[in-house]
């Protein structure tokens, strides 16, 4: 079978943040062909990226970079796409987002008649354009033009929708998406990479770790501000980048707490289930709901999770049956994260708690659940 991809990103962005997760394109290497259609100025070659599309040929397809000017005037791009896709013979298209990619993805699925996947890691509605507007940033008015310009005409092309959480599917079913359409495949996690620290707990000096883009919906700000307020004992490591990074460096050195603070902008996937394991408490004052695949990754690897309670949801998806759940503010992070590293006991039934429930949610089950689905889809189609 053959695939046509539309990424969120071009796919040297996922090589330069490190982020090449096997068969991540391709589950259980359905797939003999991947086809990436990539807007993009710079692109990396298929050997860069082989990994997240195991054992298939792959083969990058670029064009222009994507301006909102294609919100109101596609058709020149969709001439251009029609010209790339028309002789692959492909089985399936499937896109990351219901913006620009996935309205091209749709058209190019209609125009071939061929079946759509949609998977969505947000909730474009309750996430991004709320917290856009909160925080007033520019960013909201695209946002805005595409929720009435490409995000309905893409949500109506699609066959079916993956939502990588619950929260992430609510966007697609509010928006007028059948619910029998939407289906819920978390990220995968592998427990043979992301797995405890076989040593005893760590009692006494806590490392607490925070991976995820440093921007500020990702609330790296709260824990930096925290910092100075927790006991001397504590030590903290980011894994990121982004907008937020020059800042909170700057933070960091005007509360002079750079001894207790090491920022790490990229590390591999690999290397990052190791780092895991070297700390005790995972935290990430995120904004955004559903679950983030840093939370269920440190689940994993035997941490305990403090984590805020969120804006349209009662408790955190997943991990508010067994994380430390607190008000998303600086106060309560530093009560939180204290108690947590002062107490072994709670810290040591909340991994084990953590630990029982992933079980579910490993990436072997969660990549046969993808495969299947992309298997039914084109079964469907024929």
């Amino acid at each position: 079978m053959k695939v046509v991809i539309f990424p969120n990103d071009p796919l040297i962005a996922y090589l330069e943040k490190g982020e090449l997760k096997d068969r991540y394109f391709n589950p259980k290497d359905l797939f003999d062909e991947v086809h990436f259609i990539t807007f993009s100025d710079k692109e990396c070659g298929v050997s860069d990226i082989q990994k997240t599309i195991g054992e298939a040929k792959g083969y990058i397809h670029r064009v222009d970079k994507l301006s909102i000017l294609d919100m109101f005037f596609p058709n020149r791009r969709i001439k251009e796409l029609k010209n790339i896709v028309k002789d692959l013979e492909f089985d399936i298209v499937r896109s990351y987002n219901p913006i620009f990619q996935g309205y091209f993805a749709g058209v190019m699925a209609k125009e071939f008649n061929k079946p759509f996947l949609m998977s969505l890691h947000g909730n474009y509605d309750l996430d991004i354009r709320y917290q856009y507007f909160k925080n007033k940033d520019k960013r909201y008015l695209k946002y805005l033009l595409s929720k009435v310009t490409v995000e309905p005409k893409a949500l109506k092309f699609t066959t079916h929708v993956l939502g990588a959480y619950k929260f992430a599917g609510k966007y697609a079913i509010d928006n007028g998406v059948d619910e029998k359409k939407v289906s819920i495949i978390y990220n995968r996690v592998y427990f043979d990479r992301f797995r405890p620290n076989e040593e005893t707990l760590n009692k006494d000096n806590i490392k607490v770790i925070c991976v995820g883009r440093l921007i500020q919906e990702k609330g790296q700000r709260t824990l930096v501000d925290a910092i100075p307020k927790l006991s001397s004992n504590i030590s903290f490591t980011f894994v990121g980048d982004g907008e937020d990074y020059d800042l909170l460096q700057l933070k960091v050195k005007e509360y002079n707490i750079s001894d207790k603070v090491t920022f790490i902008k990229s590390i591999p996937n690999e290397k990052l289930a190791e780092l895991y394991r070297e700390h005790d408490i995972f935290s990430l004052p995120i904004q955004y709901g559903g679950i983030c695949i840093p939370a269920l990754e440190a689940t994993a690897s035997g941490l305990a999770l403090v984590m805020p309670r969120p804006v349209h949801e009662k408790n955190p998806e997943i991990t508010g049956k067994y994380a430390k759940v607190v008000e998303n503010t600086i106060e309560d992070f530093v009560n939180g994260i204290q108690e947590v590293a002062d107490n072994f006991e709670l810290r040591k039934s909340m991994i084990e708690e953590g630990l029982k429930i992933i079980k579910d949610y490993s990436g072997d089950i969660m990549e046969n659940n993808e495969a299947d689905l992309y298997k039914k889809l084109v079964s469907e189609s024929q």
